[in-house]
């Protein structure tokens, strides 16, 4: 089920259909905030033990620090409706964001950034209506 596909036609039948919408929603909200709460916590933890890959740069540090409690954010407010659908999308531009904040503070080589579009690319899919991620394309491409 994606998360942006919400018809109402006045039937009884509706009602169902849109709690199961609801419920699919907060489902695909909590995945992307229960990855950014591991992004950030992998991400700190190399940040602060020495020989990881982002030890000794505080730009990297503060990147994860900040994804680590957004996660959380979003996995407590997964069930309110202003996260639900499109306006969803927008958690997978500010992921796209955080890649490319990183990819510019060069705490880690830049070809391990791109298993991470990756997954960014695999949640719009699974969660988004076809052809969402070639309309993201363009804020991937600045990304």
């Amino acid at each position: 089920m994606n998360l942006a596909s919400n018809e109402s036609g006045g039937r009884a039948s509706d009602a169902v259909q849109d709690r199961r919408i609801s419920s699919d929603s907060a489902r695909g909200v909590r995945q992307v905030g229960l990855l950014f709460v591991a992004a950030g916590a992998v991400g700190l933890v190399s940040d602060v033990v020495p020989g990881g890959l982002g030890y000794g740069h505080l730009i990297a540090a503060i990147l994860d620090a900040v994804l680590f409690p957004v996660g959380i954010t979003v996995v407590l407010l997964r069930k309110k409706r202003f996260l639900h659908g499109r306006p969803g999308i927008l958690l997978a531009v500010f992921a796209m964001a955080m890649v490319a904040a990183n990819n510019a503070s060069g705490a880690r080589a830049p070809e391990a950034y791109g298993a991470f579009f990756m997954l960014i690319v695999v949640w719009v899919g699974i969660w988004y209506p076809p052809w969402t991620v070639v309309a993201l394309s363009p804020v991937m491409a600045a990304a």
